[in-house]
C-alpha cells in the first residue's frame, strides 16, 4: 500500500517537533455542526453527566441527578 493510500493523517506532535508524531484516522475529522442544547438532549447530557458522577472525580456530587433534576437545572440555565 503506497503512503498515499494510508487513511491516516499524521501530525507533529505538540511535546516535541522532532520525529514524535501523533496520527488521527481521517474519519475522525468528520464534518459537524455545534448548536445549542435542547430540553431533548437532556437525557443524553444526563448520561453522561451520571457516569462521571458515578465513576468519575471531577463533581463534588456524590450522588448523580435524576434526569427531572438535569432538566429542571437545565431549564435554569
Amino acid at each position: 500500500m503506497a503512503s498515499d493510500d494510508v487513511p491516516w493523517q499524521v501530525y507533529p506532535s505538540e511535546s516535541s517537533s522532532e520525529s514524535n508524531v501523533s496520527a488521527l484516522p481521517t474519519t475522525a475529522r468528520k464534518p459537524y455542526r455545534l448548536r445549542d442544547a435542547t430540553t431533548d438532549d437532556v437525557p443524553a447530557i444526563h448520561a453522561i453527566y451520571a457516569h462521571h458522577v458515578q465513576h468519575g472525580r471531577a463533581s463534588f456530587e456524590e450522588v448523580a441527578p435524576t434526569v427531572d433534576e438535569m432538566r429542571h437545572r437545565f431549564g435554569e440555565v
